[in-house]
């Protein structure tokens, strides 16, 4: 199905809530305590509604004022190029650094693969369930209670889970978080654990999603992985998934936040 870059745009923003969200013109100013850069970033799309060189100033006080680094979140097309150069060519002659290139990447629900033969079951809760969220710290550093925030803050959400072997109770193998909006699913936070990577246990997590998406009338699914994840890429590339545009994160050298 066809969207445009700011529509997306759009449905991403309602599945990955920040804490506190300010509109600059058409900028997003988001902050959540430090936890993920998308959570603590301006998403730079269209106009601020200033000249440029106000806008950076107005969002680098904005980010001061909660006591965090000013980051910039540029919309670039697929090939990685920003969407509005000047941006990227400002904040680079004033010492910004890019980082995480990000795909953005979409498929049809009814594109995506069918659970495999023999696959393993998968749990849905409606409610982050203290099992899920122990094997979303495995892989990341989270903030107490501004985590548990942004993971219910959206439009609707469901939490998957792959038990260990044993017993439903067995801590997670493999996790995500599926968003859920008007025509779009959104998957996040998809995780496997080491020892049980290559096993099909992230197919199983997709084609999950898949059903649960249709089951609620979606016909489209987004999620968002870094350029530099080659094997993921690849994963999401044999699902179905196709670049649709990215992004890119301006951001001073040693801002010390943390990734996604």
């Amino acid at each position: 199905m066809r969207i445009g870059v700011r529509a997306l745009e759009d449905v991403m923003t309602d599945g990955w809530r920040a804490l506190e969200e300010v509109w600059l013109g058409d900028w997003l100013l988001r902050a959540s305590h430090g936890f993920t850069q998308r959570g603590n970033s301006a998403l730079v799309i269209d106009d601020p509604g200033l000249p440029l060189a106000a806008a950076v100033s107005t969002v680098e006080r904005w980010y001061a004022a909660r006591d965090l680094p000013p980051r910039f979140c540029l919309v670039t097309d697929v090939a990685g190029s920003a969407a509005d150069p000047s941006v990227s060519t400002r904040l680079a002659q004033s010492g910004y650094v890019s980082r995480s290139a990000t795909y953005t990447m979409t498929a049809l629900t009814a594109d995506l693969p069918g659970p495999p033969r023999g696959a393993r079951d998968v749990v849905v809760d409606d409610q982050v369930t203290p099992a899920w969220l122990a094997a979303f710290a495995a892989y990341r550093r989270l903030v107490p209670g501004v985590a548990e925030a942004i993971l219910a803050g959206s439009h609707g959400q469901l939490f998957l889970s792959v038990p260990g072997e044993g017993s439903a109770d067995a801590p997670p193998i493999a996790i995500a978080r599926m968003s859920t909006y008007p025509q779009w699913a959104g998957i996040h936070a998809m995780w496997v654990a080491p020892e049980h990577r290559r096993e099909g246990v992230a197919t199983v997590v997709v084609a999950a999603v898949a059903r649960l998406a249709a089951e609620r009338g979606l016909p489209g699914v987004y999620l968002q992985v870094e350029r530099s994840n080659s094997v993921a890429t690849a994963a999401y590339d044999g699902w179905g998934f196709r670049a649709h545009h990215g992004h890119v994160y301006y951001a001073p050298a040693d801002d010390g936040l943390g990734h996604s």
